[in-house]
């Protein structure tokens, strides 16, 4: 359970200066359980239940039109394909990456993607995300990944 005093926090920035301020620990469940993330892609996010049973929670778009649109979250994942249209249709995802990276610095953004890691959408994602991962990544292995963002955050 949070202290009263956390809810006023709004990102997990705020919250680990506050951590580490006050020398307060916090379980891994805890920080899990606080951390806004939010899934970019057409289908829904098939690992979303397992990794909801680890105690992350998870807001799915389909798209979107707006960059603002990804302001409240501080981990961003997102697919490649068949997203993106309403910024460059040609790029995918990357399109999205990169115009968060360019708006939101501090965010981490995890390109999301089923497609071969040599596609011409993966490249150009690569040149912008903080990680790259494949859609078959085991679950064990996305948990690790999602919590090494968590502590980057």
């Amino acid at each position: 359970m949070w202290p009263k005093r956390l809810e006023k926090y709004h990102s997990i920035l705020e919250i680990k200066d506050y951590i580490k301020s006050t020398k307060i620990e916090f379980k891994r469940n805890d920080l899990r359980g606080k951390i806004k993330i939010c899934v970019i892609d057409d289908d829904s996010f098939k690992p979303r239940a397992n990794l909801e049973n680890y105690g992350f929670q998870f807001d799915e778009l389909q798209d979107i039109k707006s960059i603002e649109k990804v302001s409240p979250y501080d981990i961003v994942i997102c697919d490649l394909m068949d997203v993106g249209v309403n910024f460059d249709a040609a790029r995918g995802g990357a399109s999205i990456i990169g115009e968060i990276k360019n708006n939101f610095p501090a965010k981490f953004v995890i390109a999301y993607t089923g497609a071969r890691a040599n596609s011409a959408e993966a490249n150009a994602a690569k040149e912008h995300a903080d990680l790259y991962l494949k859609k078959d990544i085991e679950i064990t292995d996305l948990v690790a990944e999602l919590d090494s963002a968590i502590d980057y955050s």
